[in-house]
């Protein structure tokens, strides 16, 4: 189980707004988070040790209008 959160953001899902969408095995789900500011966002998993094993990585929002670095023009997902 996954519980994917993008601390101080909320997730736009089917049913409504979550901070955090629990995955369970072989199932996926499409969530949308749209950042509150440009800045560096966290995303994590709300299980400690996944967070812990290195489950853990950075968004960075630029500013609307300075560009898109080229070879992520397009993609909307994080693998």
């Amino acid at each position: 189980m996954h519980s994917p959160r993008f601390p101080g953001q909320l997730l736009t899902t089917a049913t409504g707004p979550v901070q955090a969408s629990a995955l369970m095995p072989a199932l996926t789900r499409v969530v949308d988070m749209t950042p509150v500011s440009p800045g560096t966002w966290t995303i994590m998993c709300d299980i400690h040790d996944h967070t812990e094993a290195g489950m853990i990585a950075q968004l960075v929002v630029k500013p609307a209008g300075s560009g898109t670095s080229p070879s992520l023009a397009g993609r909307r997902a994080l693998a």
